[in-house]
């Protein structure tokens, strides 16, 4: 059967030709033209946010979480553009960590060029195992809108809910950005430990587990070691039982030196702060017959609150203490562990292991 040349229109050999060359052409060029001009385009528009943004890149950070950051924070328009616009220029191993200050409406390819330049404040690391004090005297040299009277004033009752890490600052962040900061991360550590099975089956109070897990960070720095000194810990407390830790007692003897008198003034004040051994492994006698309820040779159960900052190990380890046979521990002078049953294997291991 014959089409009507009147109703359909026929291409010939040679009009077959050129459709095909045009078809040839949009897939080759004028496509990738327009793939290439849209993707200029879209890097370089201004991001929707109109107001300036503050950004710390952790160390270590993923390229999915800083895109996801940077999205939710309104720095930039679009995650999947940000990854592919690294990815494509291989960027993301020239990002510095730091904290950044991104203008409004700054483009998705000034924001990486930003993220490559390092940045603009100062790295501060609080180890874990210290006191507010410690954290204090460090922040105060390196800040210079930091009080440290005023820290330790607003700080009290937080022992050991700064979170202990590296944070980024601005050179004139004050003690108000410095317990902000470590506050929320360790709500967020908290926030995420308390979704675990773990704790949910936990016979301890939040405030206990911060006291365990502070006087784990002074008694252990192994994992393993962490689990089964916990739960010997924990297994006592219960008990009743004196636990006689004598880190407890390094707290209280360091805090009566710093304030030997109760004052209206904040107490310690900074020159004094730095005179101070904090941790002095020297205890006498006389030290461990005060009246403190620090002291835990002669108090039985916890001090009234942590002695220190603690990491997210020790956190782990309180929560996923281990069970075992064992109701004592101590270290050598090599800092290898040694556990008893019973009082009379301690002594021994004493006898044994730390007696000239």
């Amino acid at each position: 059967m014959e089409l009507d040349a009147k109703k359909f229109f026929s291409l010939n050999p040679k009009q077959r030709k050129y459709l095909k060359l045009l078809n040839l052409l949009l897939i080759l060029v004028v496509l990738p033209l327009s793939i290439y001009f849209y993707f200029d385009y879209a890097v370089n528009r201004p991001s929707q946010n109109y107001k300036e943004v503050n950004y710390n890149l952790k160390e270590g950070a993923s390229l999915e979480s800083i895109a996801k950051d940077l999205r939710e924070l309104g720095v930039i328009n679009s995650e999947n553009l940000f990854t592919l616009y690294v990815k494509i220029y291989r960027l993301y191993p020239k990002f510095k960590s730091g904290i950044y200050t991104f203008p409004s409406g700054a483009s998705l390819k000034e924001v990486c060029n930003q993220l490559q330049s390092g940045s603009n404040g100062i790295s501060i690391t609080f180890v874990e195992g210290r006191r507010l004090e410690e954290y204090g005297i460090v922040a105060a040299s390196k800040l210079s809108s930091f009080n440290f009277e005023k820290f330790i004033e607003k700080t009290k009752g937080l022992e050991g809910q700064l979170f202990p890490d590296t944070y980024f600052f601005y050179t004139s962040a004050t003690e108000d950005d410095v317990i902000r900061v470590m506050r929320n991360n360790f709500d967020n550590k908290m926030d995420k430990l308390r979704k675990s099975e773990n704790y949910k089956k936990t016979k301890l109070t939040d405030n206990e587990i911060y006291i365990v897990a502070s006087l784990l960070e002074k008694e252990s720095f192994r994992g393993e070691e962490r689990r089964i000194i916990a739960g010997i810990i924990i297994r006592r407390l219960l008990r009743g039982e004196i636990l006689g830790i004598d880190a407890s007692n390094q707290y209280g003897i360091a805090s009566k030196k710093a304030c030997p008198e109760i004052t209206k003034k904040t107490c310690p004040d900074l020159e004094t702060a730095k005179k101070i051994k904090w941790w002095d492994p020297n205890i006498t006698l006389s030290d461990l017959r005060q009246d403190s309820p620090y002291n835990l040779r002669l108090n039985a159960g916890l001090p009234p609150q942590p002695i220190s900052s603690f990491s997210e190990e020790s956190l782990q380890a309180v929560i996923e203490n281990k069970d075992s046979p064992y109701n004592f521990y101590l270290h050598d002078r090599q800092g290898n562990i040694h556990y008893g049953v019973t009082l009379a294997d301690h002594e021994a291991n004493i006898s044994r292991y730390l007696s000239n």
